[in-house]
């Protein structure tokens, strides 16, 4: 028996969190904390657990326990509650305050709460990181951190649910140390407010206040009455859930009720049926939920029954706390909108106990959900169930009651020491006002009936989360500020949305009824209703139908203030608001309601795509994700389904407007995806037309396929095709296809053996041969020992073999084709069903021997008769719609049976489905199957003459093709795909057969329409007998005619590239060849017209073929002419190129050349255009005139491709030209025009001064035959070029080479050259050997007159003889010579003369441009020599300065040397003077000494006398040569001082005129010096232009080489990514297959192991012999031995008989449900008996230790077990041992 439950005190010893959680896990660790539905059953987590998963997180989140500062950590994640709820304990264990945030919450309130707790740390997951982006920049701007840290996995925070693994791996993990006790003030934990008036309010909870809330009745009393809360539908981050999910079940010990955990996946997304589902399995006694799930829960008398069985149900009115959580509204907890009294007295009426309670955010849990369960009946003021309306507040609380004057009270809190407020806010005393309106009865019950706030409290049954609070305030401001709009009013109490009430401004009013006008005013002023929504709540958004105006006749009452009063004035029109919401959900609007435009999936999922866009601000949601996921909350579920009703009512089909009824309330939360959602939809619409066949046919396929699809094993294979000695099981081999397969095997040398398995019949050997012979197959392989003929039946048992024949088929078959099947069209699919369980046999017989095989199944393309042609190929997959294969049983059938495989290949069986599209003869023998539709339709044809136009191509296939299809996939050594289609990959027309079969039958057979021939078979169906039956076989299948092929247009594609990929059949079918090129040729000139015959011949001494096409008419053949020559043919290699000539019929009607081909260019981008096919232009533009061709995707010398148009006439080009976008619709939005270019003629620019023509010829020459080379301006740096080959395709070559190459240090640009004119193209060589095209039409004229609208009307005739031809060419020739020579004569020499005229034009311009080049060479040569002068002369100008500087110079030298002289002049003459003035002084001395001497003259007379006789003469002398030299000297200064002033004055003069030259030479200096300077600007000048325009060429260039690297490395990049990706499937294919290897080489060693533990107990306790007891303990003793030697690994892995369960049951019998406590108790109380008591201990430890977890995780023996069912049974069954064990060995120790 369980040990009993111990319960935590609740004085306030012991902290709630984590002191509580601590005192479970010590003295209640077993008991679970939570329990959750899982795999069927309860899963459930134990105080234990969760105690070790808050240590985990503690340690995540505060490795350092020494740091104990209670940080606040906000929890911001939307995830399973079981992770959820053990955050939070965990912050808490970590010293931390935890703080759950609402997800929905906007950033800036995140960012807000953030601030106002002074948190910096954030828990969250990725998804919901962005909520966090405002609070990061704010923060980082501030120079604060906050921390982000991610959720941890679930699988991380509790280790049993990590994928493969058992118990958790808990015994090493280390304990969170122990932190001190916080004091009573301290915080505990933060929550939030609503936000319903601005931004959420952060309300701390002390440990008081947490203290104080567990003495709450609703917990007192749980403990007393055991409650088990079914908390499944609570958010964690509201004040209840915290409650009901943490504190519940820790203070009353009873496990709290929550959903399965989903992590990593989000949440599960409550709703009322899976809320009562986990009701159901968890076992909870009593739920909160809301009152929408009630009102739902009450129309179900089932429901309600399970609901009297709980101890109750409650509905809690919450205050201040808005459940932001779109996800978690859906199904969490409803608070405010009440239940309606109908609907609460119905179900108190019934037994339920209900209760109505009563909380607010910032007062805590007072609401006494217990209160009158233990009531006196005598106590007239006892709570009874009848009171469910009204509460009572617990004796804790201290409640005020203001009155409001009206017969209500405000409900206020006052605080005491028993009652805390988180918030106090009354200015007269401590305590909160609550602003809730309160009605009070007897003894103080209340119920709230409105809010003071004026707070509009949401609550509907189609609300799933009613109790939403909007307040109006805000938004009625915003939308009221609108200039037309005078007051707003907002309503919707306890409605499932709100509107608003608009009282537009007088001069706007709006007249009652009229919905024009009121629908223009709600135009007006809709942006700012839609402002308003964006700053709403999701729940608080106004739709515009919500809108009622008011009547200018009944103005809103007023308060003396101005302004509106509220209940007033909703009271005033409360009527029309009423009719509001009835229309709402009513049909009488529906004119105004969009629909489907087809109630099919895809109708539907595009119409609510459009819809829920509207609602999303133009945003598309995915159609296969969660829409809750992406935004959606329950006010747009709501919208989505009304919206859904509305439009089925809208329709006008009877059944579609009374399927509305069928709308379940919850239609969108059971199917949250668009796509679901559409097909819940089209479910109901199908249901409703139950009259549709179609409808039928697919409910009765999805029948059989759920039928023949239950049960399938699961038997993982991995398969290995062998090499050689293949056996092959083959049923229906006596048919076209199996004849064929049968014999292909049986010649295969890698076939050992095949089984023909068919039906009885007299002979079916004889019936094998009479097959072969019949097909022309070798009958001689029957003989062989390979053929094994057997007869039976797949639906009888064992298939109708002996035992014997069935083991040996078991024992060596390797692979398996089902080919075997019944074709009659005429029967329901319910004819089918015996194949269909055979398949189904077989399928289990394969899956059954232990052994790989191999299967392929012969299915139809008949599965896919009702495909849309709008979806494209059929896919090689199987369908997921039954409606594409309901035209018939035998279609139904084959889509029944690939279901069937493609389900038993998920099940690990390699089965492919073959879908056979229509097969033929052969080309050998032509052999057909004579049963088939199609040979059926020929012979009537005979009778008939007409065939049905079946508007398809044929994709028909040879027999032996389908047939070596069939062993390629069979021997292919790769995994097989589950389905491939078998048609020709390579399609012919219909009409084309019918044309080929009538010509062989030599009989016309006419094309009808197909609903004129229907109606001419029914005829002769009508009274047919035996005769026409025969003549007209087609009678018998006139059903299968009219479903197949009337219901729909065309049949639709089938996609064959898996086909293709496996099969080498299918790449080589239909090569080039003699048999199939008349079939070739008609296939490939269909888009030209009707070919009416064709033929081939060789041409001699060449590989050439020469064919002849024979065309209706004209037009056709002009047009094959046109776009066909020179095309590429499709699938042959290596590649043939048309090469097409006229005829000689046609060769006088052209003339002798065209004019130069034309590309459509846009004229406003000037690029060219690709817009059409060649077939569409041609006929577009024949209109204007003959074409010479008509191609697309040309390359004309331009980065994008044109189409190109080539006429033989000036005239008719430019007629197109002129036509403008009447030409094709293509060009009506753009403006075009044909431009002319010379695919002959290249254009060069950029070519520099340095290229001359020899250069660029020498160039260009690589490249092919050059008629003209040409340079422009040569010499100049902008000199261009033309070059002129001789083929257009070696000037294509020419310019795909040296396009923008350099030439000489330049990159040369080259297009085509694009001349004005339309010149006629110069003549150049073409093979004229290759295809002629003939017409059997008559021409009237060279140029035959079609209706500009299109191709003119083909008329058919059958096929002239020879005779009858060549008479045909005769008159045709005869004809023409008579009737247009004239007209080819003029046309002719008007062309003639045009061509000479423009040749002469031609030859004009080059002669202008010749004579312009000489004359710019004459000017070139004339610069040149002017410059030459130019250089002469300044030459000379600088010699002539040279010699006047060196004349300067020497003047300057005579000049000084003249100064000198003069200087030496003047000396001398002062020296004279100073000669003169001492002579004079001598003179004068000698005079005075005279006088002297005259004086002694007398005393010396006679000697004087005497003296002066001898001496008078010599004096004489003297004076005479003195005064001689005197007078000399005097002349010679004077002579010189005149030559010196002359020499000097001559000086002077000379170097005046130096001056003057000089200044002269200056002057001429300087003009010569400025000429130069300006010259040398103008050069440098062009050297600076050419150098800006070299870097332009250069920046364009580099442009362009980094565009052509992006483009590259983007190319690289795309290979990389698919080379990854590619990767990425190789690795995850070799993971799957290693896994399936592990998974099959553990069944192989699973199986050994049971073997062995069966023959061991077969052995020692036979099956025969009776059970008892004794041989259970000796069994028991043996098995333990055994079990604790044997090392359990992959090789041997753990089975549930390996070990020794405790149990007296048989070991043949036990199984895991036998595996209880009780038989554990039970076996140890009988092994106490019979062994004494020290044996009995040692047994009981040993067994204990041998269960205990930790010893099973530390042998690893779980991990062998790969089975996870087989893992999870016996995990559990040993884990109830170990926990049965452990009371047992307690006792045993006591001992």
């Amino acid at each position: 028996m369980s040990s009993p439950l111990h319960l935590p005190p609740l004085d306030g010893s012991l902290t709630v969190l984590p002191g509580f959680l601590d005192f479970h896990a010590e003295y209640n660790p077993d008991r679970p904390w939570a329990v959750y539905p899982w795999s069927g059953d309860v899963g459930s987590i134990s105080f234990s657990e969760l105690a070790k998963a808050t240590h985990r997180l503690a340690h995540f989140l505060r490795p350092d326990a020494s740091i104990q500062s209670r940080d606040i950590a906000v929890v911001l994640v939307n995830c399973d509650t079981v992770l959820y709820a053990t955050v939070l304990m965990g912050i808490a264990r970590a010293g931390m305050v935890p703080f759950p945030v609402s997800h929905r919450n906007s950033p800036e309130a995140i960012t807000h709460l953030l601030r106002k707790s002074s948190c910096y740390r954030v828990l969250t997951q990725t998804s919901l990181k962005h909520l966090l982006s405002n609070a990061e920049t704010a923060f980082s701007a501030e120079g604060l951190t906050l921390q982000i840290d991610e959720l941890p996995e679930l699988s991380k925070v509790y280790p049993k649910f990590a994928v493969g693994n058992g118990i958790a791996h808990d015994a090493k993990e280390a304990l969170y140390p122990a932190l001190p006790r916080p004091g009573n003030d301290e915080l505990a934990m933060f929550i939030h407010s609503s936000g319903s008036t601005g931004f959420p309010k952060p309300i701390p909870l002390t440990q008081k206040i947490i203290t104080q809330w567990v003495k709450n009745p609703m917990f007192v009393d749980g403990r007393r009455y055991r409650a088990s809360w079914g908390s499944m539908a609570l958010p964690t981050f509201h004040s209840m859930g915290i409650l009901t999910q943490l504190m519940a079940p820790l203070i009353a010990g009873e496990p709290v009720g929550l959903y399965e955990p989903k992590s990593p996946a989000p949440p599960v997304v409550p709703s009322p049926q899976n809320l009562l589902d986990a009701l159901r399995i968890t076992g909870c006694n009593a739920v909160m939920t809301v009152p929408s799930f009630v009102e739902i829960w009450a129309e179900s008398e089932e429901t309600v029954k399970f609901l009297a069985s709980l101890s109750m149900v409650v509905s809690i009115f919450l205050i201040h706390m808005l459940l932001l959580s779109a996800r978690l509204i859906a199904a969490k907890f409803f608070g405010g909108g009440p239940l309606s009294a109908e609907n609460g007295n119905k179900l108190v009426a019934a037994g339920v106990r209900l209760v109505s309670g009563y909380g607010a955010t910032e007062a805590g849990p007072v609401a006494h959900p217990f209160d009158g369960f233990d009531a006196d009946p005598s106590n007239p003021d006892a709570k009874t169930p009848e009171d469910w309306a009204w509460s009572r507040m617990p004796p804790l609380t201290s409640p005020r009651w203001v009155p409001q004057g009206d017969g209500t009270y405000e409900l206020q809190f006052l605080t005491n020491e028993n009652h805390q407020p988180s918030v106090e806010n009354l200015p007269d005393a401590k305590g909160y006002a609550t602003s809730d309106f309160i009605i009070l009865s007897f003894s103080q019950y209340e119920s709230s009936v409105g809010r003071k706030d004026d707070v509009i409290v949401l609550g509907s049954a189609d609300l799933p989360i009613a109790g939403e609070k909007v307040v109006p305030i805000p938004q009625e401001r915003y939308i009221a500020s609108h200039p037309l709009i005078a007051d707003v009013v907002m309503f919707g109490r306890g409605k499932s949305q709100v509107g608003i009430l608009i009282d537009p401004v007088p001069e706007h009013a709006v007249s009652p009824g009229n919905k024009e006008e009121a629908s223009k005013f709600i135009d007006e002023i809709w942006a700012y209703i839609e402002q308003a929504n964006t700053e709403a709540p999701t729940f608080a958004r106004i739709f515009k139908e919500m809108v009622v105006l008011t009547d200018p006749a009944k103005p809103l009452p007023r308060a003396t203030k101005g302004n509106i009063v509220r209940n007033p004035a909703l009271k005033l029109y409360a009527e029309e608001i009423e009719q509001l919401y009835e229309t709402r959900e009513s049909d009488l609007d529906l004119k105004t309601i969009s629909c489907p435009e087809a109630w099919t999936p895809e109708g539907v999922e595009s119409w609510l795509l459009d819809l829920t866009a509207s609602v999303n601000h133009g945003a598309s949601l995915q159609a296969t994700l969660d829409i809750f996921e992406q935004g959606f909350d329950s006010l747009h579920a709501t919208f989505l389904r009304n919206h859904i009703v509305n439009a089925l009512r809208a329709s006008e089909i009877p059944d579609i407007k009374t399927a509305a009824k069928l709308v379940d309330q919850n239609i969108v939360y059971a199917n949250p995806t668009i796509q679901r959602l559409a097909a819940a939809v089209t479910s109901i619409v199908s249901t409703k037309a139950a009259g549709s066949h179609t409808a039928y046919q697919a409910r009765l396929i999805e029948d059989f396929v759920v039928k023949y699809t239950a049960n399938l094993p699961f038997v993982p294979q991995q398969a290995e095709v062998p090499k050689q000695n293949i056996i092959v099981f083959l049923t229906g081999s006596t048919g076209s296809v199996g004849s064929y397969l049968l014999a292909s095997l049986l010649s295969d040398p890698r076939v050992a053996m095949v089984y023909a398995f068919n039906r009885p019949s007299k002979s079916s050997t004889n019936r094998q041969s009479a097959s072969f012979e019949d097909r022309g197959l070798d009958s001689g392989l029957l003989n062989g020992i390979k053929y094994v003929p057997v007869t039976g039946d797949l639906s009888d048992d064992n298939f109708g073999l002996s035992k014997e024949v069935l083991e040996q088929i078991a024992s060596s078959v390797t692979h398996v084709v089902h080919n075997g099947w019944r074709v009659d069209f005429n029967h329901a699919l319910v004819s089918f069903e015996s194949l269909i369980a055979g398949t189904r046999k077989l399928v289990d017989f394969c899956l059954s021997v232990g052994r790989p095989i191999r299967m392929l199944f012969t299915s139809s393309v008949g599965v896919a008769n009702s495909w849309p042609g709008d979806r494209g190929l059929v896919p090689e997959s199987p369908l997921s719609n039954p409606e594409f294969a309901s035209d018939s049983g035998y279609s139904a059938s084959k889509y029944v049976v690939e279901q069937i495989l493609g389900k038993a290949r998920v099940q690990g069986f390699e089965a492919t489905s073959i879908r056979v599209g229509q097969v033929c003869g052969t080309d050998v023998s032509g052999a057909w199957n004579v049963t088939d539709w199609v040979p059926i339709l020929v012979k009537s044809a005979l009778t008939m003459g007409s065939v049905p136009d079946l508007n398809e191509p044929a994709t028909w296939i040879p027999v032996d093709a389908v047939a070596g299809s069939f062993v390629d996939l069979m021997f292919s050594p790769r995994k097989l795909p589950v389905l491939v289609n078998l048609v020709h990959p390579r399609p012919v027309t219909w009409q084309q057969l019918v044309d080929a079969i009538g010509e062989e039958l030599h009989v016309p057979i006419s094309v009808l329409p197909m609903a004129e021939w229907l109606e001419k078979l029914e005829i002769l169906a009508e009274d047919a007998d035996p005769e026409v039956m025969d003549k007209v076989p087609a009678i018998k299948l006139l059903g299968f005619f009219r479903v197949t092929f009337s219901a729909q247009s065309s049949r639709p594609a089938f996609d064959t590239a898996k086909l293709q990929e496996f099969s080498d059949t299918m790449n080589t079918i239909s090569p080039i060849g003699k048999q199939h090129a008349a079939m070739w040729i008609k296939t490939i000139f269909t888009p030209c017209g009707h070919v009416r015959s064709g033929g081939k011949t060789a041409v001699p001494g060449t590989n050439w073929r020469k064919w002849k096409v024979v065309f209706s008419n004209l037009f056709d053949t002009e047009m094959a002419l046109a776009t066909m020559s020179g095309m590429r043919v499709k699938d042959v290699e290596p590649p043939w190129h048309l090469s097409l000539t006229p005829s000689p019929l046609l060769d006088p009607c052209l003339p002798d050349d065209p004019i130069l081909p034309m590309y459509i260019r846009n004229t406003d981008t000037g690029k060219p255009l690709q817009v059409a096919d060649a077939q569409t232009l041609f006929i577009r533009f024949r209109t204007a005139g003959p074409l010479v061709s008509v191609h697309v995707n040309v390359d004309v010398g331009y980065e994008s491709p044109a189409c190109v148009l080539q006429f033989w006439d000036e005239e008719h080009a430019k007629y197109a030209k002129k036509s403008g976008a009447g030409i094709h619709p293509a060009f009506q939005e753009m403006h075009f025009t044909l431009q002319t270019y010379d695919p002959w003629n290249l254009y060069c620019c950029n070519l520099g001064s340095s290229i001359r023509s020899d250069t660029l010829r020498q160039e260009f020459a690589k490249f092919g035959s050059i008629i003209d080379t040409r340079v422009v301006r040569s010499g100049f740096p902008d000199a261009f070029g033309f070059i002129s080959f001789k083929t257009r395709e070696e000037a294509a070559n020419a310019k795909r080479n040296l396009n923008w190459k350099t030439l000489d240090g330049r990159a040369i640009s080259i297009r085509y050259h694009e001349p004005k004119s339309q010149a006629k193209i110069r003549p150049h060589p073409g093979a004229r050997s290759s295809i002629m095209l003939f017409t059997t039409g008559e021409p009237s004229g060279h140029v035959p007159e079609f209706k500009s609208n299109g191709r003119p009307n083909s008329t058919f005739r059958p096929r002239p003889s020879t005779e009858e031809l060549e008479k045909m060419k005769e008159k045709a020739r005869a004809r023409l010579q008579r009737s247009i020579a004239e007209g080819i004569e003029k046309k002719a020499k008007q062309m003639k003369e045009e061509a000479l005229r423009q040749e002469e034009e031609k030859a004009k311009e080059v002669e202008q441009a010749e004579e312009a080049a000489n004359e710019a060479e004459e000017n070139l040569i004339q610069a040149k020599s002017a410059f030459e002068e130019a250089t002469r002369l300044l030459n000379a100008a600088q010699a002539r300065l040279t010699e006047a500087e060196q004349a300067a110079q020497q003047s300057t030298v005579d000049w000084e040397r003249a100064i000198g002289e003069l200087r030496l002049a003047t000396e001398n003459r002062r020296t004279a003077e100073c000669e003169e003035s001492q002579a004079t002084q001598r003179r004068e001395e000698a005079e005075r000494k005279e006088r002297e001497a005259g004086n002694d003259k007398s005393t010396s007379q006679d000697q004087a006398a005497y003296a002066d006789q001898r001496e008078e003469p010599e004096k004489e002398q003297d004076r005479t040569r003195a005064e001689e030299h005197d007078h000399q000297e005097e002349e010679t200064e004077e002579e010189e001082a005149r030559r010196h002033a002359a020499e000097l004055e001559e000086s002077r003069r000379k170097l005046e005129e130096l001056r003057r030259q000089e200044e002269t030479d200056k002057q001429e200096r300087e003009a010569k010096r400025r000429e130069a300077e300006l010259a040398e600007s103008r050069r440098r000048m062009a050297e600076l232009e050419e150098e800006d325009r070299q870097r332009q060429r250069e920046k364009k260039e580099a442009a362009e080489a980094a565009k052509r690297a992006k483009e590259e490395r983007e190319r690289l990049a795309r290979q990389e990514e698919e080379r990854k990706a590619r990767e990425k499937r190789e690795q995850k294919e070799r993971e799957e297959d290693a896994a399936r290897a592990r998974l099959r080489a553990y069944y192989d060693a699973a199986t050994r192991e049971k073997h062995r533990c069966r023959t061991r107990d077969e052995a020692l306790w036979r099956r025969t012999m009776p059970w008892n007891a004794s041989k259970s303990v000796s069994r028991f003793k043996l098995v333990c031995k055994e079990f604790d030697e044997i090392k359990f690994s992959a090789t041997q892995p753990l089975t549930f008989a390996s070990v020794p369960w405790p149990t007296l049951h048989s070991p043949h019998e036990v199984t895991e449900s036998d595996i209880e406590w009780q038989a554990v108790e039970r076996f140890f109380q009988h092994l106490e008996r019979v062994v004494d008591d020290s044996e009995y201990r040692t047994l009981v430890e040993k067994t204990h230790r041998r269960f205990h977890p930790d010893k099973w995780r530390s042998r690893g023996l779980l991990n062998t077990i790969l089975d996870d069912i087989t893992r999870k049974g016996i995990e559990d069954a040993g884990n109830i041992v170990a926990q049965a064990l452990t009371p047992i060995w307690e006792k045993s120790r006591g001992k």
